[in-house]
């Protein structure tokens, strides 16, 4: 938050510090998304979205963190869905250069947003794929069909982008659109895995699907009450893979090491433990 508070003001500057406030003690989740129209107010250029970029690779750097998948949507600010694209870009090598960071890029569409703005967004992730990774499924999952986004998801795959799917996130998704989510995306990783249907969580597991565990926005979103009700633990113990995250640190307020010090606190792990789950990981990574 600190880059955000250097440069939010008046209004936008008290409307962050009461969200900050609010989502402190837990928020419901679909109230969580209040924060990104507060967001798109404050950092509202893409001068700032590039500085912001680079701020964001010094807090890596401060967590000890070397790699990281950074998601960003694309926005008109100042100019078109590329100019901002090469402003995200801009910010995130001068970070990689100056503290020495990895930052390849995910580059993520909403299940609500236009078959044009998808389309749009997997073409500049093809034309920049030197900076981009691969796709990302996210937003309130709840809201829009996957399945009006076909012609731009087969693009993807036609062009070898992996995708990573928000999935589990509320109790309200239904368990048959989740199994056709994973079945028309075919997904490298999952974030969150709360809330699976029986069938979703077969397909997860029957295809060693890796999950993506973000404790602390879990909890904070109210998708569970307390960390140990967190069902990617219980993958964990069974072996499947999983790596842990900070979702958003942002809008969360934590870093990677506070989750994994989390992590060693409810399973009573060892640094060699720890260390371990943390080499694992690097065979889940997108590039």
């Amino acid at each position: 938050m600190d880059f955000l508070e250097k440069v939010a003001e008046g209004k936008d500057l008290i409307a962050l510090n009461r969200f900050k406030e609010r989502i402190a003690t837990g928020i419901d989740y679909s109230d969580v998304f209040e924060i990104f129209p507060i967001l798109g107010r404050i950092v509202n250029s893409n001068e700032l979205i590039s500085q912001g970029a680079f701020a964001l690779c010094q807090k890596f750097h401060e967590d000890n963190v070397t790699y990281a998948e950074v998601r960003t949507g694309l926005k008109k600010l100042d100019g078109t869905l590329e100019d901002y694209l090469q402003s995200v870009i801009k910010g995130l090598e001068k970070g990689c250069r100056y503290y020495s960071t990895t930052t390849p890029i995910i580059l993520s569409i909403r299940r609500d947003d236009s078959l044009e703005h998808a389309k749009e967004t997997i073409e500049l992730a093809l034309k920049y794929r030197d900076s981009i990774c691969g796709i990302d499924i996210s937003g309130d999952s709840t809201k829009g069909n996957l399945e009006d986004l076909t012609e731009a998801i087969e693009l993807a795959k036609e062009q070898g982008l992996p995708f990573v799917l928000h999935l589990g996130e509320s109790d309200k998704e239904g368990a048959e659109r989740q199994l056709k989510e994973l079945q028309l995306l075919e997904p490298k990783r999952v974030g969150h895995g709360v809330h699976l249907g029986p069938e979703a969580l077969n397909y997860i597991k029957e295809n060693q699907i890796p999950l993506e565990i973000c404790l602390t926005s879990a909890q904070l979103a109210n998708m569970i009450s307390d960390n140990q009700e967190h069902p990617g633990l219980e993958l964990h113990r069974q072996n499947h893979p999983v790596c842990f995250s900070t979702d958003d640190p942002t809008v969360f307020s934590t870093t990677l090491s506070e989750e994994l010090y989390k992590l060693a606190r409810l399973l009573n792990l060892s640094m060699e433990a720890i260390q371990n789950l943390l080499e694992n990981s690097k065979s889940m990574r997108l590039v």
